[in-house]
């Protein structure tokens, strides 16, 4: 869109501009000023007028810095002065945003034609770079991606530790406990204790988890490759070195594949990392170089290549090779020209002389395309080496330049809490400002009245009153200080991931849950959204053979077919094997022809000298492996293109003319073959439905066609993948024309894909159709369950596929995430208008093709509109999605809804991005290696343990740490406000109530244990009632965030605020009443009996929220009892000089004492359960009164006890 400041740099290096530019700034200003009032004139919006002059004076900004940039002016010209216009670029950048956000203006209204051709023209003139055989270029193969250098851990961390709300609190206490005229405790910071083991114990964690990242590029960077013969560290690797990589070993960078000792100079590269793919897929030695793949030969031929600047394209490439022939130094004249020459003429000129130079030169001149590059992350297999040229290195490659940063993440909770405690803070000033305030006033008014004081009338510091309530206020503060508990953290920190990684039922084989980032727990039962990889994720990737339709008659029942007779055949029907040997068998022998024709795969010897099938496609293999189950079994292809056939009893062999790979816009496959036997040339062709049944002959039988199409729907119901198969045959003068334009398209430099697309077009039409095959790409253990409860429950899933859209719809219908009464909406298009009025249709479930979405993340308009269809579809599939574009996908949910949590899951590489963005990220440890597991902040065996995940442990994550935190602001407030209510009797004065010694006890062991062992073994129901509720209405609680609203925030803080009120009260008046003679020491005495009282009452408060009792917390609810006691009698004795001192002597013989305490707790603990019963819902009488099947969230609410 508009030109974004943070990318000039980087584009002012792949852009040339006009040298007048630099030298004309002032003209370029007044021209663009004259347009911008014609623009104004010519639209009556006034919005869009200030748009467009915006946009105009934006642009001319954006120019003025790259002129500067480009022309090296900033070490001329005064740095003042750049920084200005830097500003205002950044200013109008988001003045733009802004409107464009606030009054929907749609980006075509702003941009204007002439505006458009401006960028058009900058995207004209764009650089490459080059490399050469042997000769070291660009950057290193080393890769970083942990969060912190050895250097920036400490200052950075700390940074972040202590920005923190609550952090920041403490920061705040520290520097009042030390000014000594305000302090409580002497003027010394003692919170500072707490905070800094609190500080300490957060950066220890963050260490650790940094350090397995460091480790994680440690063991990248450290693995070995062959260069010159011995072997070296990745990170040693430079672009432009010829490296040999071994079969099974890692591509440690972007190769250019020169050498293999295949066929054809074809290897064969698992993607799983990258793509999530496990199937094989097969690259190639450029055709020049075929001849060259020994290393030896090519340190006597010069190799350069002509290629892209790096970018995120997995599935794209564009380059040049030149062989032979001193080129490699007109290529680096042609690259530094766009550094170095400024003037966009001269520059056209000198790059079309080099270019005429180059074509003029005698040498080898060959394209290069995606299909000879092997990725940086991906592995060799079935391939005993290949030779290859590094092209991009390190942070370069293609998979690094798709890698996300991790970010710190924060559930919604820690952010609400945040809001907590400065709603606390706010009620702390408050009631400080108040007490300070009255105290003030009071002292003023009756000063001369206080002789015992022995108040000096001149003393300066008497008479100022606003220096008495600064004094006054500081000390409140320093007594509020408990109000935000710093033991709340830490218990958070170590209850949170004890029962996640015990559940042996989100287990499997030895691989337990993995929590890495715990403070998330809570956030698992709020999810409304799951952004789920397909491949190894929902699937296991393992394509089945199980039903075949051929002339017009279908085979194969899956009613009598529970087992595979043979790997990836699960077919069983003899009405085949007798139709074989009937009469009629033309056709059936056509379609296995088709089947062991018309495919990539390729035949090794394996153990015992076995064939086995090389594929680049795991349904290739399935129906391979059908034919071979009926008799047909393909031998393999020769160097002479003879591709043999056993078929039963005879052998046949048929020539490869010509292959058309599978193309995700095209969707088929088709090869040209001579049948050997009769010299007839054959077109074979499969593909999906849409394609083919467009593309048949009219001589096409109807009812067979509408039989095909019947079987068709009927395989897609059972959640089958289908091809249709056809057959044309073609005369030998059509084919030898057609072949000589194809070979011509190949070479073209310019448009060749467009050349070969409108040839395969013309070729692949008037079909035979055959049959339909059908097979399933096995689910995941219990994926249909899961996808269910999620949907029920009200979650939003979304499939974020690299396959193509045929096979994710599929899919989708096997797990249930899509069924046959939905309309589903499919966007292929490749243009804007098409996609608009697509995206106008009212559809069921949404499906986006990779280029679609391409188009639609660039575009704020149809992005807000593919949002908001997408929010009325029960189902999202988005295919041929780069990992930049799934976390671009990801992002823009999270940006759109901003309070609703979404939920990563994946388990490839490819999956790293999005499950970084994503609030929670979920890796799979599986088939698809370890990298999304790493990354992730919590990593499971399969698909089916994230139910138990969210259902069971986020749920009562959610539900137990919202009310820990409720629980710990309770007790605080419980603990900090009889202070204040016994200052009524004392006018505020300002006085501390409790021994210090056992106040700084309080949080940290007093009331530390029971809460702890609740926070991590309470359930509210049983982890089956839990996993099984119909409609998920347990985990809706989450969604509308009922444990922790504002309403529940405040009634735990009013309950603390009125049982704080009783206590103080009662306690004033019993022991007062009890002891008249006891005025000096009544005040210190009757705190440590209110410090005392909220020990048990705490304590016992736990026990009223708990659904649950176990033995843990009935050990130590006495035992924390059993050490206070233990502490007042060691106090007791020995500290003479403390308001312990003889503390017991005083107390236990008194009945005033006894009677407070039981009428004090009698009190307290009866309103709690009188209000558990009869204000909140009853859910325990629910549970026992309904089947657990029939409980709704609606009527859990509604139920009261009367």
């Amino acid at each position: 869109m508009f030109l974004d400041p943070s990318n000039i740099i980087v584009r002012s290096q792949e852009n040339v501009l006009d040298n007048t530019v630099s030298k004309n700034l002032w003209k370029i200003v007044i021209l663009l000023h004259k347009k911008l009032e014609k623009y104004s004139l010519e639209t009556t919006r006034p919005q869009i007028q200030l748009m467009r002059k915006i946009s105009y004076f934006q642009l001319t900004i954006n120019y003025m810095m790259r002129a500067l940039i480009q022309n090296q002016l900033m070490h001329s010209c005064n740095q003042l002065y750049i920084l200005k216009i830097f500003g205002l670029s950044i200013f109008f950048s988001e003045l733009s945003f802004f409107f464009m956000k606030n009054y929907q203006i749609p980006y075509s209204d702003v941009i204007t034609d002439d505006m458009s051709h401006i960028y058009q023209e900058e995207k004209t003139a764009q650089s490459t770079r080059c490399c050469t055989t042997n000769q070291i270029k660009y950057a290193s193969n080393v890769i970083h991606t942990s969060r912190y250098e050895w250097w920036s851990f400490i200052p950075v961390n700390l940074f972040q530790q202590v920005t923190k709300v609550p952090n920041f609190y403490f920061i705040i206490l520290a520097v009042l406990q030390s000014i000594p005229l305000i302090s409580i405790t002497q003027g010394q910071p003692t919170v500072l204790i707490q905070l800094s083991i609190i500080i300490f114990f957060s950066m220890v964690k963050d260490y650790y988890e940094d350090h397995l990242r460091k480790q994680n590029d440690q063991l990248e960077n450290t693995r070995t490759v062959e260069l010159d013969g011995k072997r070296v560290q990745w990170s040693e690797i430079y672009c432009g070195q010829i490296v040999k990589v071994l079969n099974n070993e890692f591509i440690p960078a972007d190769l250019l594949i020169i050498g293999s000792p295949l066929q054809k100079g074809a290897c064969y590269v698992e993607t799983k990392d990258l793509d999530g793919e496990t199937n094989l897929k097969q690259k190639f030695t450029p055709p020049d170089l075929v001849t060259y793949y020994q290393k030896s030969e090519f340190s006597q031929k010069q190799l350069s290549v002509e290629y892209d600047l790096p970018n995120t394209h997995l599935y794209k490439f564009v380059g040049t090779g030149y062989l032979d022939g001193d080129v490699y130094q007109q290529l680096t004249r042609k690259e530094n020209t766009h550094r170095v020459v400024k003037d966009r003429n001269q520059l056209i000129t000198e790059i079309d002389q080099l270019d005429q130079a180059i074509l003029a030169s005698n040498i080898t001149k060959f394209p290069i395309t995606e299909v000879n590059v092997a990725l940086r992350g991906s592995q060799l297999r079935n391939t005993p080496y290949v030779y290859g040229l590094v092209l991009y290195a390190g942070h370069d490659s293609k998979v690094m330049l798709n890698f996300i940063q991790p970010r710190t993440k924060m559930s919604q909770l820690e952010k609400r809490l945040n809001y907590s405690v400065i709603t606390l803070f706010f009620f702390q000033l408050v009631c400080c400002f108040f007490a300070a305030t009255f105290y003030s006033m009071w002292y003023d008014y009756n000063r001369l009245k206080l002789p015992y004081l022995q108040i000096k009338l001149n003393d300066q510091d008497s008479d100022n009153f606003n220096y008495n309530i600064g004094v006054r206020f500081g000390n409140w503060i320093l007594i509020f200080a408990k109000f935000v508990p710093t033991s709340l953290f830490i218990l958070q920190s170590s209850t949170k991931p004890l029962l996640i990684q015990a559940d042996d039922r989100i287990a499997k084989d030895k691989i337990r849950c993995r929590v890495q980032a715990s403070n998330l727990n809570e956030e698992l039962g709020q999810i409304r959204y799951i952004f789920s990889d397909k491949t190894g994720t929902l699937t296991k990737n393992l394509m089945v053979f199980k039903q075949i339709c051929i002339d017009g008659v279908s085979y194969g029942d899956l009613n009598n077919s529970d087992s595979m007779v043979i790997d990836n055949v699960d077919f069983n029907d003899t009405k085949l094997n007798l139709a074989l040997q009937g009469p009629d068998a033309e056709p059936i022998h056509k379609v296995f022809n088709l089947l062991t024709l018309c495919h990539s795969a390729q035949v090794e010897l394996g153990e015992g000298g076995k064939h086995q099938y090389t594929f680049t496609s795991p349904d290739e293999l399935a129906l391979l492996n059908f034919c071979k189950f009926m008799g047909v079994k393909y031998m393999g292809q020769d160097q002479s293109n003879i591709i043999t056939i056993h078929n039963n009893d005879k052998i046949e062999k048929f020539e490869m003319l010509q292959p058309i790979d599978f193309d995700s816009s095209r969707r088929r496959m088709s090869v040209i073959v001579k049948d050997l036997q009769t010299n007839k040339i054959h077109l074979f062709s499969k593909g999906a439905d849409s394609f083919m049944l467009e593309a048949k002959s009219q001589n096409n039988d109807i009812e067979k066609i509408k039989q095909y199409e019947k079987n068709i729907y009927e395989y897609s119901t059972k959640g089958l993948r289908c091809l249709v198969l056809g057959h044309k045959e073609l005369s030998n003068e059509k084919f030898n024309e057609w072949h000589e334009q194809y070979k011509e398209a190949t070479c073209l430099l310019n448009d060749r894909e467009k050349s070969m697309r409108k040839l395969e077009d013309q070729l692949e039409n008037n079909f035979t159709i055959l049959g339909v095959s059908a097979v399933q790409d096995r689910l995941q253990d219990n994926v249909e369950l899961c996808i269910k409860s999620f949907r029920d429950a009200g979650i939003k899933v979304w499939v974020l596929t690299g396959d193509k859209m045929e096979t994710a719809i599929n899919i989708g219908y096997s797990c249930q995430l899509l069924s046959t009464t939905m309309k589903v909406l499919q966007i292929e298009a490749h243009d804007r208008e098409t996609i608009s009025q697509q995206l106008n249709e009212q559809a069921d479930a949404l499906a986006l093709g990779g280029e679609a979405l391409t188009i639609i993340l660039n575009d704020k308009e149809l992005l807000e509109r593919m949002l908001a269809l997408a929010s009325t579809c029960q189902s999202v599939l988005c295919c041929r999605t780069s990992p930049i574009q799934k976390q671009k996908v990801v992002a823009t949910v999270m940006n759109k809804y901003k309070n609703q949590s979404c939920l990563a899951i994946g388990d490839g590489a490819n999956d790293v991005s999005m499950i970084s963005t994503a609030n929670v990220g979920i890796g799979i440890v599986g088939m698809e290696g370890s990298q999304a597991a790493r990354a992730a902040d919590y990593s499971i065996a399969e698909f089916q343990m994230l139910r138990n995940l969210l259902f069971v442990h986020g749920r009562e994550c959610y539900r137990r740490n919202t009310q820990l935190i409720l629980y710990n602001f309770y007790k605080n407030i419980l603990m900090t406000m009889p202070a204040f209510w016994i200052s009524i009797y004392n006018n505020f004065s300002g006085q501390f109530i409790y021994d210090s010694i056992l106040y700084q006890l309080y949080n940290v062991v007093y009331t530390s244990m029971p809460i702890m062992f609740w926070a991590a073994l309470d359930y509210e129901y049983t982890y089956d009632e839990l996993l099984d509720c119909d409609g998920g209405e347990f985990y809706k609680i989450g969604f509308y965030d009922k444990f922790y609203s504002v309403y529940e925030f405040f009634k735990w803080s009013g309950i603390a605020l009125y049982q704080s009120v009783i206590i103080s009260w009662f306690f004033i008046y019993t022991l007062n009443a009890n002891q008249p003679d006891m005025k000096d020491y009544h005040l210190l005495w009757t705190g440590s009996a209110i410090f005392g009282v909220n020990i048990l009452l705490t304590n016992f408060k736990v026990m009223v929220m708990s659904s649950d009792f176990f033995p843990a917390a009935l050990i130590a609810q006495p035992l924390m009892i059993g050490v206070y006691l233990c502490s007042c009698a060691g106090f007791n004795d020995n500290i003479q000089s403390g308001n312990l001192y003889h503390l017991f002597e005083i107390f236990f013989p008194s009945s005033a004492f006894y009677l407070s305490n039981f009428l004090v707790i009698t009190t307290v603990i009866m309103l709690d359960y009188g209000h558990k019963k009869l204000v909140e819902p009853d859910r325990k009488l629910k549970k026992q009164a309904t089947s657990p099947n029939q409980i709704t969230y609606e009527a859990i609410q509604t139920v009261q006890v009367s």
